[in-house]
């Protein structure tokens, strides 16, 4: 029980009186996100597979319609740096991520990354289609058979990125959303079958695009099922995020990609 004559003689405020030293709040490595206005995932899937003695994520959002289409998805470049501003000002950051897949193909990389770097000079920027793009040359493949949860002019705005790039699509099947809620109700469950569905004949791997995708816990059993690599958005940008960092300890449990970062070290 309080004593009521102690608390009669104390004052309402005062300061501490036990000796303290500052510690840092982050980990060793601090990421940072610009993930969409309406994006249900790709904070809960990167944290999943955050190694978390190591790295800390810290989000922020941007402006966006919701839907998936190539105007909505070019409109998003010119809330970027306000966005940016929000994140964390004053703290280094090692990386920043902008999380959006087809956005980045619509916007061109280039202004990406000049915009974020507007507002922190010098950082690292990292988006999923270019994860995806070094994680490919990483793992040697050339030929990919691609799933998505896009219309077809997203479809075909990405398939011609990565053609450009270098990449083959030998196949793509879509689930045909417009929107990134749409895309986040798709279970986990229907996209490894619909991932097991691909022809895969000839592919080098699989490749599950869109961080609105549910992606993560499928990529485990279907490198298990296909005898393939399996790279999806979230986990691609994660990995760029990690190597432009200079991180190299294994994160197991999603793939060949995260579990081994040897992989493609010396291409």
């Amino acid at each position: 029980m309080s004593n009521p004559s102690l608390a009669n003689t104390m004052p309402r405020f005062g300061r501490v009186t036990i000796d303290w030293e500052p510690e840092p709040v982050a980990a060793r490595l601090r990421f940072g996100l610009v993930a969409l206005a309406t994006d249900h995932v790709s904070e809960s899937e990167l944290h999943r597979m955050l190694p978390p003695d190591d790295v800390d994520l810290f989000a922020t959002r941007t402006r966006h319609d919701g839907q998936c289409d190539v105007g909505s998805l070019r409109a998003m470049a010119d809330g970027l740096a306000a966005s940016c501003e929000l994140l964390l000002p004053g703290t280094p950051l090692d990386a920043i991520a902008y999380g959006c897949t087809s956005g980045t193909v619509a916007i061109g990389f280039d202004r990406v990354a000049a915009t974020i770097q507007s507002q922190r000079p010098g950082v690292a920027v990292t988006t999923p289609i270019t994860g995806a793009e070094a994680a490919f040359r990483a793992l040697g493949a050339q030929r990919i058979a691609m799933l998505t949860p896009y219309v077809d002019e997203v479809n075909e705005l990405v398939a011609d990125y990565l053609e450009g790039n270098g990449v083959s699509v030998t196949t793509l099947r879509s689930f045909g959303l417009d929107t990134d809620i749409q895309m986040s109700t798709v279970p986990p469950e229907a996209i490894e079958r619909a991932a097991l569905d691909l022809d895969t004949r000839g592919a080098d791997a699989v490749f599950i695009c869109c961080t609105a995708l549910r992606s993560v816990s499928t990529i485990a059993p279907l490198e298990q099922r296909l005898g393939l690599p399996v790279v999806t958005s979230n986990q691609a940008m994660l990995w760029e995020m990690l190597r432009a960092s200079g991180y190299s300890r294994p994160v197991p449990g999603y793939g060949r990609l995260l579990a081994d970062f040897t992989v493609g070290s010396n291409g």
